[in-house]
């Protein structure tokens, strides 16, 4: 037989009144990979460490003070603003998950979590950045652009975690070989 659509019945058949089941979806992730993604986020803030003190120290080397200290500025706020990405994103996927474990066992509410907070944060963490780049605008005390390149230091971390797990995967694949 042959379906018309992968959610509708077959065809010929009627419609079923009862509601989807939730079916629980978990993707078989071998142990060894597991273990490596562990330990990405720690991975991640020590890179984000070690690119902002490089950083603020070649800018001050480079350009000065000001520069150093508009890079540092711009380091703590991505540093800060990928804790709360982070925290933000653990919050809703948990409270999504109680939601979906609170429908599949019907009459038990979801428990109440702190969304609204999370989404505050969430929101506020671009306030922040545009008073801060607005303050450092006007003062001209530190560098706006060295700030902004700042801001740029979680991407960069990013990326370098990115590069370490390939470089993983290659080295795995080639010793198996």
């Amino acid at each position: 037989m042959r379906r018309d659509h992968p959610i509708t019945p077959f065809a010929g058949e009627p419609p079923s009144q009862e509601p989807p089941v939730i079916v629980s979806l978990r993707i078989a992730i071998p142990a060894e990979e597991m273990s490596m993604l562990a330990g990405a986020e720690r991975r991640i803030r020590r890179a984000m460490w070690l690119l902002g003190a490089a950083g603020a120290i070649s800018f001050g080397l480079w350009r000065g003070w000001s520069w150093a200290a508009g890079f540092a500025a711009g380091a703590i706020l991505s540093g800060l603003n990928f804790h709360w990405i982070k925290s933000a994103v653990s919050v809703i996927t948990d409270a999504v998950a109680a939601q979906a474990r609170a429908t599949a066992q019907e009459g038990n509410p979801p428990p109440k979590t702190s969304q609204g907070y999370a989404v505050a944060r969430f929101i506020f963490r671009y306030a922040l950045i545009g008073m801060v780049g607005y303050a450092i605008f006007l003062s001209s005390v530190v560098s706006l652009t060295a700030f902004l390149a700042g801001l740029f230091l979680a991407i960069a971390a990013l990326m370098a975690e990115a590069a370490y797990q390939v470089i993983h995967d290659l080295n795995q694949s080639f010793r198996t070989k």
